[in-house]
Protein backbone atom coordinates (compact mmCIF):
# COMPACT_ATOMS: atom_id res chain seq x y z
CA UNK A 1 0.00 0.00 0.00
CA UNK A 2 1.31 3.45 -0.87
CA UNK A 3 0.52 6.10 1.74
CA UNK A 4 0.61 8.85 -0.87
CA UNK A 5 -0.35 12.36 0.15
CA UNK A 6 -1.49 12.87 3.75
CA UNK A 7 -4.57 15.10 3.41
CA UNK A 8 -5.50 14.51 7.05
CA UNK A 9 -5.46 10.72 6.86
CA UNK A 10 -4.76 8.95 10.11
CA UNK A 11 -1.50 7.07 10.75
CA UNK A 12 -0.35 5.45 13.98
CA UNK A 13 3.36 5.10 14.75
CA UNK A 14 4.24 2.41 17.27
CA UNK A 15 7.45 3.26 19.09
CA UNK A 16 8.81 6.68 20.12
CA UNK A 17 12.49 5.90 19.63
CA UNK A 18 14.47 7.95 17.12
CA UNK A 19 13.12 5.92 14.18
CA UNK A 20 9.53 6.41 15.33
CA UNK A 21 9.96 10.13 15.95
CA UNK A 22 11.53 10.71 12.54
CA UNK A 23 8.78 8.66 10.88
CA UNK A 24 6.16 10.79 12.67
CA UNK A 25 8.02 13.95 11.66
CA UNK A 26 8.01 13.01 7.96
CA UNK A 27 4.38 11.88 7.98
CA UNK A 28 3.19 14.95 9.88
CA UNK A 29 4.92 17.29 7.46
CA UNK A 30 3.30 15.38 4.60
CA UNK A 31 -0.14 16.19 6.04
CA UNK A 32 -1.04 13.04 7.97
CA UNK A 33 -2.80 13.01 11.32
CA UNK A 34 -0.24 11.15 13.42
CA UNK A 35 -0.42 9.51 16.82
CA UNK A 36 2.47 7.72 18.57
CA UNK A 37 2.14 4.79 20.97
CA UNK A 38 5.12 4.16 23.27
CA UNK A 39 5.34 1.41 25.90
CA UNK A 40 7.78 3.31 28.13
CA UNK A 41 7.30 6.67 29.81
CA UNK A 42 9.71 8.64 27.60
CA UNK A 43 10.67 9.23 23.99
CA UNK A 44 14.07 8.45 22.52
CA UNK A 45 14.47 4.70 22.95
CA UNK A 46 18.17 3.94 23.37
CA UNK A 47 19.12 7.60 22.94
CA UNK A 48 19.41 9.85 25.97
CA UNK A 49 21.89 12.31 27.44
CA UNK A 50 22.77 12.21 31.13
CA UNK A 51 24.24 15.30 32.74
CA UNK A 52 26.89 14.70 35.40
CA UNK A 53 28.93 17.31 37.26
CA UNK A 54 31.95 16.21 35.23
CA UNK A 55 30.20 16.43 31.83
CA UNK A 56 27.66 14.89 29.47
CA UNK A 57 27.14 11.16 29.03
CA UNK A 58 25.45 9.74 25.92
CA UNK A 59 23.63 6.46 26.48
CA UNK A 60 23.80 5.52 22.77
CA UNK A 61 24.70 7.46 19.61
CA UNK A 62 26.67 10.67 20.22
CA UNK A 63 25.92 12.22 16.80
CA UNK A 64 24.27 11.88 13.39
CA UNK A 65 26.03 11.70 10.04
CA UNK A 66 25.00 14.97 8.43
CA UNK A 67 23.02 15.35 5.22
CA UNK A 68 20.60 17.89 3.81
CA UNK A 69 17.74 15.93 5.41
CA UNK A 70 19.42 15.96 8.84
CA UNK A 71 20.15 19.65 8.44
CA UNK A 72 16.51 20.31 7.61
CA UNK A 73 15.41 18.33 10.68
CA UNK A 74 17.58 20.43 13.01
CA UNK A 75 16.30 23.64 11.45
CA UNK A 76 12.66 22.56 11.73
CA UNK A 77 12.91 21.76 15.45
CA UNK A 78 14.89 24.93 16.19
CA UNK A 79 18.30 23.50 17.02
CA UNK A 80 21.76 24.59 15.90
CA UNK A 81 24.09 21.97 14.49
CA UNK A 82 27.58 21.59 15.87
CA UNK A 83 30.28 19.80 13.93
CA UNK A 84 33.19 17.93 15.41
CA UNK A 85 36.44 19.48 16.51
CA UNK A 86 39.48 19.42 14.26
CA UNK A 87 41.12 16.74 16.39
CA UNK A 88 38.18 14.40 15.71
CA UNK A 89 39.40 13.95 12.13
CA UNK A 90 42.03 11.64 13.57
CA UNK A 91 40.72 8.12 14.09
CA UNK A 92 42.80 5.19 15.23
CA UNK A 93 42.86 1.42 14.90
CA UNK A 94 44.71 -0.72 17.41
CA UNK A 95 47.34 -3.02 15.91
CA UNK A 96 50.18 -4.94 17.53
CA UNK A 97 50.42 -2.99 20.74
CA UNK A 98 49.53 0.56 19.74
CA UNK A 99 46.89 2.80 18.16
CA UNK A 100 47.67 3.67 14.53
CA UNK A 101 46.19 6.16 12.09
CA UNK A 102 46.78 3.69 9.22
CA UNK A 103 47.18 0.04 10.22
CA UNK A 104 48.04 -1.52 6.84
CA UNK A 105 51.32 -2.54 5.30
CA UNK A 106 52.40 -1.26 1.88
CA UNK A 107 51.03 -4.38 0.22
CA UNK A 108 47.74 -4.12 2.10
CA UNK A 109 47.43 -0.47 1.09
CA UNK A 110 47.90 -1.34 -2.58
CA UNK A 111 45.06 -3.86 -2.38
CA UNK A 112 42.76 -1.22 -0.88
CA UNK A 113 43.68 1.22 -3.64
CA UNK A 114 42.94 -1.46 -6.24
CA UNK A 115 39.55 -2.03 -4.62
CA UNK A 116 38.88 1.72 -4.84
CA UNK A 117 39.75 1.72 -8.52
CA UNK A 118 37.47 -1.26 -9.23
CA UNK A 119 34.68 0.33 -7.20
CA UNK A 120 34.82 3.46 -9.35
CA UNK A 121 35.21 1.72 -12.69
CA UNK A 122 33.42 -1.62 -12.31
CA UNK A 123 31.31 -1.56 -9.16
CA UNK A 124 29.54 -4.83 -9.92
CA UNK A 125 32.85 -6.72 -9.84
CA UNK A 126 33.39 -5.92 -6.17
CA UNK A 127 29.77 -5.98 -5.02
CA UNK A 128 28.84 -8.53 -2.32
CA UNK A 129 27.53 -11.84 -3.55
CA UNK A 130 24.36 -13.43 -2.28
CA UNK A 131 25.11 -15.38 0.90
CA UNK A 132 28.60 -13.86 1.28
CA UNK A 133 29.71 -12.92 4.78
CA UNK A 134 31.30 -9.56 5.57
CA UNK A 135 34.58 -11.34 6.29
CA UNK A 136 34.56 -13.35 3.07
CA UNK A 137 33.63 -10.26 1.02
CA UNK A 138 36.35 -8.04 2.49
CA UNK A 139 39.01 -10.70 2.02
CA UNK A 140 37.89 -11.27 -1.57
CA UNK A 141 37.89 -7.62 -2.68
CA UNK A 142 40.71 -6.08 -0.61
CA UNK A 143 42.69 -8.85 1.07
CA UNK A 144 42.90 -10.38 4.54
CA UNK A 145 44.89 -7.57 6.17
CA UNK A 146 42.47 -4.81 5.14
CA UNK A 147 39.57 -7.08 5.99
CA UNK A 148 40.82 -7.63 9.52
CA UNK A 149 42.09 -4.13 10.32
CA UNK A 150 39.74 -1.87 8.35
CA UNK A 151 36.45 -3.62 7.62
CA UNK A 152 36.17 -5.81 10.70
CA UNK A 153 37.39 -3.03 12.99
CA UNK A 154 34.69 -0.71 11.62
CA UNK A 155 32.00 -3.39 11.87
CA UNK A 156 32.91 -3.97 15.52
CA UNK A 157 32.56 -0.28 16.25
CA UNK A 158 29.23 0.13 14.42
CA UNK A 159 27.41 -3.19 14.66
CA UNK A 160 29.23 -5.15 17.40
CA UNK A 161 28.63 -8.25 15.30
CA UNK A 162 30.54 -11.32 14.13
CA UNK A 163 32.07 -10.57 10.69
CA UNK A 164 32.08 -14.27 9.82
CA UNK A 165 28.28 -14.41 10.24
CA UNK A 166 27.25 -10.92 9.12
CA UNK A 167 25.77 -10.50 5.66
CA UNK A 168 27.88 -8.32 3.36
CA UNK A 169 24.80 -7.61 1.23
CA UNK A 170 22.86 -6.20 4.18
CA UNK A 171 25.74 -4.24 5.68
CA UNK A 172 27.12 -2.70 2.50
CA UNK A 173 23.89 -2.38 0.51
CA UNK A 174 24.05 1.41 0.27
CA UNK A 175 27.53 1.35 -1.22
CA UNK A 176 26.17 -0.52 -4.23
CA UNK A 177 22.61 0.82 -4.54
CA UNK A 178 21.46 2.46 -7.79
CA UNK A 179 22.16 6.17 -8.04
CA UNK A 180 18.43 6.95 -8.10
CA UNK A 181 17.95 5.28 -4.70
CA UNK A 182 20.87 7.22 -3.23
CA UNK A 183 19.41 10.49 -4.54
CA UNK A 184 16.01 9.78 -3.00
CA UNK A 185 17.53 8.83 0.34
CA UNK A 186 19.81 11.87 0.45
CA UNK A 187 16.86 14.08 -0.40
CA UNK A 188 15.01 12.72 2.61
CA UNK A 189 12.35 11.05 0.48
CA UNK A 190 12.66 7.47 1.65
CA UNK A 191 13.05 5.47 4.82
CA UNK A 192 14.55 2.02 4.95
CA UNK A 193 16.13 -0.73 6.96
CA UNK A 194 19.39 -2.29 5.76
CA UNK A 195 18.47 -4.34 2.75
CA UNK A 196 15.94 -1.80 1.48
CA UNK A 197 13.00 -2.63 3.76
CA UNK A 198 10.10 -0.21 3.17
CA UNK A 199 9.64 3.26 1.83
CA UNK A 200 6.78 5.47 2.90
CA UNK A 201 7.32 9.02 1.68
CA UNK A 202 5.61 10.27 -1.49
CA UNK A 203 7.76 10.55 -4.57
CA UNK A 204 6.60 13.23 -6.98
CA UNK A 205 9.85 14.09 -8.73
CA UNK A 206 11.88 11.63 -10.83
CA UNK A 207 15.26 10.98 -9.15
CA UNK A 208 17.27 12.36 -12.09
CA UNK A 209 15.48 15.71 -11.73
CA UNK A 210 16.07 16.12 -8.00
CA UNK A 211 18.61 18.83 -7.25
CA UNK A 212 20.82 17.68 -4.41
CA UNK A 213 21.22 20.16 -1.60
CA UNK A 214 24.56 19.93 0.15
CA UNK A 215 24.75 20.11 3.91
CA UNK A 216 26.72 23.04 5.31
CA UNK A 217 28.63 20.84 7.74
CA UNK A 218 30.29 17.58 6.73
CA UNK A 219 30.61 14.51 8.89
CA UNK A 220 29.10 13.99 12.33
CA UNK A 221 26.87 16.63 13.88
CA UNK A 222 24.99 16.97 17.17
CA UNK A 223 23.11 19.55 19.23
CA UNK A 224 25.11 21.57 21.73
CA UNK A 225 23.66 19.74 24.73
CA UNK A 226 23.83 16.21 23.39
CA UNK A 227 21.51 13.87 21.50
CA UNK A 228 18.94 13.98 24.28
CA UNK A 229 18.37 17.62 23.35
CA UNK A 230 17.44 16.55 19.81
CA UNK A 231 14.94 14.00 21.14
CA UNK A 232 13.33 16.60 23.43
CA UNK A 233 13.16 19.22 20.65
CA UNK A 234 11.67 16.71 18.19
CA UNK A 235 9.04 15.63 20.71
CA UNK A 236 8.12 19.26 21.44
CA UNK A 237 7.94 20.05 17.72
CA UNK A 238 5.60 17.13 17.05
CA UNK A 239 3.31 17.95 19.96
CA UNK A 240 2.99 21.56 18.78
CA UNK A 241 1.94 20.27 15.36
CA UNK A 242 -0.82 18.14 16.86
CA UNK A 243 0.88 14.75 17.08
CA UNK A 244 -0.58 12.80 19.99
CA UNK A 245 1.79 10.85 22.27
CA UNK A 246 0.42 7.96 24.31
CA UNK A 247 3.14 6.87 26.75
CA UNK A 248 2.98 3.78 28.93
CA UNK A 249 0.71 2.03 26.46
CA UNK A 250 1.43 -1.28 24.80
CA UNK A 251 0.30 -1.66 21.20
CA UNK A 252 -2.02 -4.55 20.43
CA UNK A 253 -3.16 -5.45 16.94
CA UNK A 254 -5.69 -8.24 17.26
CA UNK A 255 -6.90 -7.73 13.70
CA UNK A 256 -5.92 -5.78 10.62
CA UNK A 257 -6.02 -2.07 11.57
CA UNK A 258 -8.41 0.22 9.71
CA UNK A 259 -5.69 2.79 9.03
CA UNK A 260 -1.92 2.49 8.35
CA UNK A 261 0.38 1.62 11.25
CA UNK A 262 4.16 2.19 11.20
CA UNK A 263 5.99 -0.27 13.45
CA UNK A 264 9.15 1.50 14.64
CA UNK A 265 10.12 -0.67 17.58
CA UNK A 266 12.82 -3.26 18.13
CA UNK A 267 12.44 -6.40 16.04
CA UNK A 268 11.36 -8.53 18.98
CA UNK A 269 8.78 -5.98 20.13
CA UNK A 270 7.47 -5.75 16.56
CA UNK A 271 7.17 -9.52 16.49
CA UNK A 272 4.98 -9.45 19.58
CA UNK A 273 2.73 -6.78 18.07
CA UNK A 274 2.32 -8.68 14.80
CA UNK A 275 1.87 -12.21 16.13
CA UNK A 276 -1.94 -12.25 15.84
CA UNK A 277 -2.21 -10.69 12.36
CA UNK A 278 0.96 -11.89 10.59
CA UNK A 279 2.57 -14.94 12.16
CA UNK A 280 5.06 -15.26 9.28
CA UNK A 281 6.48 -11.77 9.82
CA UNK A 282 6.28 -12.12 13.60
CA UNK A 283 8.25 -15.37 13.51
CA UNK A 284 11.02 -13.80 11.40
CA UNK A 285 11.23 -10.78 13.69
CA UNK A 286 11.42 -12.92 16.83
CA UNK A 287 14.31 -14.91 15.35
CA UNK A 288 16.47 -11.83 14.68
CA UNK A 289 19.56 -11.95 16.87
CA UNK A 290 20.82 -8.99 18.86
CA UNK A 291 24.33 -8.18 20.04
CA UNK A 292 24.51 -7.17 23.72
CA UNK A 293 26.43 -3.96 24.30
CA UNK A 294 27.62 -2.12 27.38
CA UNK A 295 28.85 1.48 27.23
CA UNK A 296 30.71 3.12 30.09
CA UNK A 297 31.62 6.79 30.06
CA UNK A 298 34.33 7.47 32.63
CA UNK A 299 36.05 10.73 33.54
CA UNK A 300 39.79 10.24 34.11
CA UNK A 301 42.52 12.45 35.52
CA UNK A 302 44.60 11.87 32.36
CA UNK A 303 44.46 10.32 28.88
CA UNK A 304 46.67 8.90 26.14
CA UNK A 305 47.75 11.91 24.07
CA UNK A 306 49.24 9.70 21.35
CA UNK A 307 45.72 8.71 20.29
CA UNK A 308 44.22 12.19 20.58
CA UNK A 309 41.24 12.11 18.23
CA UNK A 310 37.75 10.71 17.73
CA UNK A 311 38.63 7.35 19.22
CA UNK A 312 40.25 3.94 18.83
CA UNK A 313 38.78 0.75 17.35
CA UNK A 314 39.92 -2.70 18.46
CA UNK A 315 39.71 -5.26 15.60
CA UNK A 316 38.57 -8.78 16.60
CA UNK A 317 41.94 -10.18 15.50
CA UNK A 318 43.63 -8.24 18.33
CA UNK A 319 41.48 -10.03 20.95
CA UNK A 320 41.19 -7.00 23.24
CA UNK A 321 38.63 -6.57 26.03
CA UNK A 322 36.66 -3.83 24.25
CA UNK A 323 35.18 -2.98 20.86
CA UNK A 324 36.40 0.60 20.93
CA UNK A 325 36.78 3.79 22.92
CA UNK A 326 35.61 7.34 22.15
CA UNK A 327 37.75 10.29 23.29
CA UNK A 328 34.97 12.73 24.13
CA UNK A 329 37.20 15.74 24.90
CA UNK A 330 38.31 15.78 21.26
CA UNK A 331 34.95 15.17 19.50
CA UNK A 332 32.58 18.01 20.46
CA UNK A 333 33.36 21.16 22.38
CA UNK A 334 31.94 21.88 25.83
CA UNK A 335 31.00 18.27 26.59
CA UNK A 336 33.51 17.75 29.42
CA UNK A 337 33.74 19.90 32.54
CA UNK A 338 36.37 17.96 34.48
CA UNK A 339 39.16 15.62 33.44
CA UNK A 340 39.22 13.46 30.34
CA UNK A 341 36.04 11.69 29.26
CA UNK A 342 36.21 8.34 27.49
CA UNK A 343 33.32 6.13 26.41
CA UNK A 344 34.25 2.46 26.33
CA UNK A 345 32.09 0.11 24.24
CA UNK A 346 32.24 -3.48 25.45
CA UNK A 347 30.41 -6.68 24.54
CA UNK A 348 29.08 -7.63 21.12
CA UNK A 349 28.41 -10.94 19.42
CA UNK A 350 31.98 -12.18 19.91
CA UNK A 351 32.21 -11.38 23.63
CA UNK A 352 32.56 -14.63 25.56
CA UNK A 353 32.79 -13.00 29.01
CA UNK A 354 29.11 -12.02 29.23
CA UNK A 355 30.06 -8.52 30.32
CA UNK A 356 26.40 -7.50 30.11
CA UNK A 357 25.89 -9.19 33.49
CA UNK A 358 28.96 -7.70 35.17
CA UNK A 359 28.68 -5.14 37.96
CA UNK A 360 29.71 -1.52 37.41
CA UNK A 361 32.83 -2.16 39.50
CA UNK A 362 33.81 -5.20 37.42
CA UNK A 363 33.36 -3.23 34.20
CA UNK A 364 35.52 -0.37 35.51
CA UNK A 365 38.21 -2.88 36.49
CA UNK A 366 38.11 -4.28 32.97
CA UNK A 367 38.46 -0.79 31.48
CA UNK A 368 41.36 0.07 33.76
CA UNK A 369 43.08 -3.18 32.82
CA UNK A 370 42.59 -2.49 29.10
CA UNK A 371 43.80 1.13 29.39
CA UNK A 372 46.93 -0.07 31.14
CA UNK A 373 47.63 -2.85 28.62
CA UNK A 374 46.80 -0.86 25.48
CA UNK A 375 47.84 2.69 26.34
CA UNK A 376 50.03 2.40 29.43
CA UNK A 377 47.63 4.58 31.45
CA UNK A 378 46.72 4.21 35.13
CA UNK A 379 44.66 7.32 35.83
CA UNK A 380 42.23 8.12 38.61
CA UNK A 381 38.52 7.89 37.76
CA UNK A 382 36.51 10.92 38.91
CA UNK A 383 33.10 9.59 37.90
CA UNK A 384 31.46 7.09 35.58
CA UNK A 385 28.13 6.02 34.14
CA UNK A 386 27.40 2.57 32.65
CA UNK A 387 24.53 1.77 30.29
CA UNK A 388 23.58 -1.81 29.47
CA UNK A 389 21.71 -2.87 26.34
CA UNK A 390 21.14 -6.67 26.49
CA UNK A 391 19.49 -6.42 23.05
CA UNK A 392 21.38 -3.41 21.81
CA UNK A 393 22.11 -3.84 18.10
CA UNK A 394 20.47 -6.12 15.51
CA UNK A 395 22.85 -8.77 14.22
CA UNK A 396 22.59 -8.60 10.42
CA UNK A 397 23.38 -12.24 9.83
CA UNK A 398 23.36 -14.37 6.69
CA UNK A 399 20.21 -16.00 8.02
CA UNK A 400 18.49 -12.61 8.17
CA UNK A 401 19.59 -11.90 4.58
CA UNK A 402 17.56 -14.88 3.43
CA UNK A 403 14.39 -13.70 5.14
CA UNK A 404 14.48 -9.91 5.13
CA UNK A 405 12.67 -9.66 1.79
CA UNK A 406 9.56 -11.08 3.47
CA UNK A 407 9.48 -8.05 5.78
CA UNK A 408 9.25 -5.51 2.98
CA UNK A 409 6.32 -3.24 2.22
CA UNK A 410 2.81 -3.09 3.65
CA UNK A 411 1.04 -6.17 4.88
CA UNK A 412 -2.39 -5.87 6.46
CA UNK A 413 -1.98 -2.10 6.78
CA UNK A 414 1.31 -2.38 8.71
CA UNK A 415 4.78 -1.34 7.57
CA UNK A 416 8.09 -1.86 9.35
CA UNK A 417 10.55 0.98 9.94
CA UNK A 418 13.73 1.14 11.95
Amino acid sequence: MNLGLGAGREVTVIGAGFSGLVSAYALNRAGYKVSIIEASQRAGGLIDTVRLEEGLVETAANALLNSSAVEELFEAVGLDQYGTLGAAKKRYIFKQGRARRWPLSFGGTLKVLWFGFKYLTSKAAVAPKKGESARAWSERVMGAEAGEYLVEAALQGIYAGDPARMSASLIFARMFEPKSAAVLRSAGMSGSLPGGVSSFAPRHTPPHKIKMKRAKLKGSVAPGEGMGQLIAALETFLKKRGVEFRFGQSAELNSEPLHPHVLATSAHAAGSVLQTISETRASILRRIEFSPVTTTTAFFSGTDRKSKGFGVLFPPVEKRKALGVLKNNFIFRNRVKKGFSETWIIGGALDQTRVIGATDEEILERIQSERSASFGRDDEIYASRTTRWPKGIPHYTLELEQEIGRLQGFEKNVILMG
